[in-house]
């Protein structure tokens, strides 16, 4: 299983570090049972950002799930979320991308359980979130590979 708060130092190039970890369903004794809609600013301990990989979940029988988190979290602090590329291109996306998406970084298909030798059949990108949005969206494609 993908834990991202294992990978916390490769995210913030070793500038950063978890100061609290939290999950509606915890696998872990490292990690707080909380449901993403209830976290608070007392939650964050001051921390400069909130980064997660949320449930993909974003339909209407859900309370659209996803697009609560992405709210409540950028209304927090900045966040940035890894979920499906695919998001960004549909109409339910398009009032959060105007009015709290500041990057898209595409990063292409996941690994999500360690060990195995497939990825995921989806792409997936990282999404920086912030409520205080003040200039338009970037967006980040892949790098290509290098060549030895």
């Amino acid at each position: 299983m993908f834990h991202l708060v294992n990978h916390i130092n490769t995210l913030t190039e070793g500038k950063g570090e978890c100061l609290e970890a939290y999950d509606a369903f915890p696998q872990n004794d490292d990690v707080i049972e909380k449901d993403g809609r209830d976290l608070t600013a007392k939650d964050l301990y001051g921390a400069d950002y909130i980064i997660t990989n949320p449930p993909w979940t974003r339909t209407k029988q859900s309370g659209y799930l996803m697009h609560a988190l992405i709210e409540n979290f950028s209304d927090l602090a900045p966040t940035w979320l890894l979920f499906d590329s695919n998001w960004a291109n549909t109409v339910q996306a398009s009032t959060l991308i105007t009015d709290r998406l500041v990057k898209i970084q595409a990063i292409g298909r996941v690994k999500w359980v360690e060990g195995s030798a497939h990825t995921s059949t989806k792409d997936a990108s990282w999404y920086l979130f912030d409520a205080n949005k003040n200039k338009p969206t970037e967006f980040y494609g892949r790098a290509p590979k290098e060549s030895n």
